[in-house]
């Protein structure tokens, strides 16, 4: 049974857009024209009709994903599917944990809170939906081109989010919290920008799960230290071990994965310099802190909770 949320009124995405500096009202946007901070004045600039809405220009988060979606987006790992899954059943992970169906959202708010490809953002939008893809990485401002009346894109941190409170009627976060070096904050600020009757859904490193990739993490810690073709390099000679040790997970009742998504996932693993573990109960305690209710799992480690809505 689909939620029956009162959602709120829609605004525009200028009215969205808030200082990352002192979430004050930003003068001047419009196509590539700089922003300015109404508060303090800060500039920030455009790039391919992506706004920078950072507050530094560097960051040892980003620089890993840096190199990680450049390599993507010239087609060095997976070409149709991410992380193994395609763009449906992408869609549906975003469905389940929403708990609605493709009619639900059609001119709705969502973020995607560290959008990477953009690739849900962009299937979000095609449904109706205003959709806002945020993401830390460089690499955000090849989408730009891509952007339409109900579909753009913002470099920033989510640390430091450039929106005012209780902007989007939906906010998802698939796995970005744990790379980011302090998950909790990092969920307090996505959970300020849910407006009232909205929903926060994010997707975690489950401590309760094992995983190769961890295990290597583990045994390799030298990798996150090793030059960008070198780690490429790792990466490709450990993958030919796990493929083939890989046609027995159907014995296991476990999907195969391709040599291109565990090339991926080896990059995605050894490359950050943060990556945390979490349990269930943690991230339910999160929401609760919050103000969250209505908490579902529906992965592991998969959390939805809802705003509730005033009466």
């Amino acid at each position: 049974m689909k939620r029956d949320v009162a959602w709120r009124i829609p605004t525009s995405f200028v009215d969205l857009l808030a200082s990352p500096c002192h979430r004050a009202r930003l003068a001047a946007v419009g196509g590539d024209e700089p922003l300015k901070c109404t508060a303090c004045g800060r500039m920030f600039s455009a790039h391919n009709g992506v706004y920078d809405l950072r507050l530094s220009k560097t960051s040892d988060v980003a620089s890993s994903f840096d190199h990680q979606w450049r390599r993507y987006h010239q087609g060095d790992f997976e070409r149709t599917t991410l992380y193994g899954a395609d763009a449906a059943a992408e869609m549906a992970g975003f469905m389940r944990a929403m708990d609605c169906g493709p009619e639900a959202i059609r001119g709705r708010w969502i973020l995607d809170a560290g959008c990477g490809s953009g690739r849900l953002a962009k299937s979000l939008a095609e449904l109706g939906a205003n959709v806002v893809g945020l993401d830390l990485s460089g690499e955000i401002r090849r989408l730009g081109s891509s952007a339409s009346d109900n579909l753009n894109f913002v470099q920033a941190d989510l640390m430091h989010p450039p929106f005012a409170p209780g902007s989007f009627d939906l906010v998802w976060s698939m796995g970005v919290l744990h790379h980011t070096g302090a998950p909790r904050r990092g969920f307090e600020q996505l959970a300020g920008l849910v407006a009232p009757g909205g929903s926060l859904a994010v997707w975690l490193y489950s401590s309760g799960r094992r995983s190769i990739f961890l295990a290597l993490r583990r045994w390799l810690p030298m990798a996150r230290g090793l030059p960008e073709a070198q780690m490429r390099r790792l990466c490709g000679w450990l993958a030919w071990p796990l493929f083939i040790g890989g046609v027995l997970a159907p014995l296991m009742g476990r999907k195969p994965l391709s040599l291109a998504t565990i090339r991926f996932g080896l990059y995605d693993s050894l490359g950050p310099r943060y990556q945390s573990r979490h349990s269930t109960e943690e991230v339910l305690d999160w929401y609760r802190a919050a103000g969250f209710s209505q908490m579902r799992v529906w992965s592991a480690l998969g959390v939805c909770g809802d705003r509730e809505a005033p009466r």
